[in-house]
């Protein structure tokens, strides 16, 4: 089979969600089934059922084996493979854990996440509450992806050493320290929940204020 390996993320797989352009993740792997979508055993109606998400499970559940079964295909030339990685910084894995559970959540009611340890430690819970999209606040948007908006936006900043990006990067750290906190309150008292990826994007929260902290002090001795 004929392939091009890159790195793509979950979010770029989520845009290729129509029969005219269907992707989807299958065992860390990424495939472009547009071509396809004809020729498989199972219908066009299972494909479009997981066009643009991660369908592992599913495809377990039929009973393959490997990927392979697009192998053997009339169209399986046109198969374009990639590699499902994250390419951002480690900051971001937190939140796009978090999005990746609760996109997986809403769509397979039988799904577990490994961070669901409980009925009272159950990350799952918290990202499916009213909490868990636009922090309970505004908005409709799974406080994953803005976290990802945010943590990404941050590196970005930190490409430019200027006083003004670091001023900022301190303005914000601060702010998302403060929504930790109201989180933390949320986590605590009304969801009775204790959420070990909500509990360490805290502390990562915690920990990236201290080093803007520190960084600004130590510029301002260099000064």
């Amino acid at each position: 089979m004929s392939s091009t390996v890159k790195e793509i993320t979950l979010l770029e797989v989520k845009k290729h969600n129509t029969p005219e352009d269907l992707w989807m993740v299958i065992h860390n792997k990424v495939y472009d089934l547009t071509k396809f979508r004809s020729e498989h055993p199972g219908g066009d109606d299972v494909l479009d059922e997981w066009a643009g998400k991660e369908a592992s499970k599913a495809f377990d559940d039929v009973g393959h084996s490997s990927d392979a079964v697009f192998v053997n295909r009339k169209h399986a030339k046109q198969v374009t493979l990639f590699l499902f990685k994250n390419p951002l910084y480690p900051w971001t894995d937190l939140s796009g854990y978090a999005f990746y559970v609760e996109t997986r959540a809403e769509h397979e009611n039988d799904y577990k996440a490994l961070c669901d340890i409980s009925e009272k430690m159950s990350c799952s819970k918290v990202f499916l509450s009213e909490y868990g999209k636009g922090f309970g606040i505004i908005g409709t948007v799974p406080n994953g992806l803005l976290g990802i908006g945010f943590y990404s936006f941050m590196i970005l900043m930190s490409f430019w050493n200027t006083l003004i990006s670091s001023k900022v990067q301190l303005f914000l750290s601060s702010i998302s320290n403060l929504m930790s906190v109201y989180l933390a309150y949320l986590l605590y008292f009304v969801l009775e929940d204790l959420c070990v990826v909500c509990v360490s994007t805290y502390l990562v929260n915690f920990l990236i204020l201290l080093k803007l902290v520190f960084m600004a002090r130590l510029k301002s001795k260099v000064e």
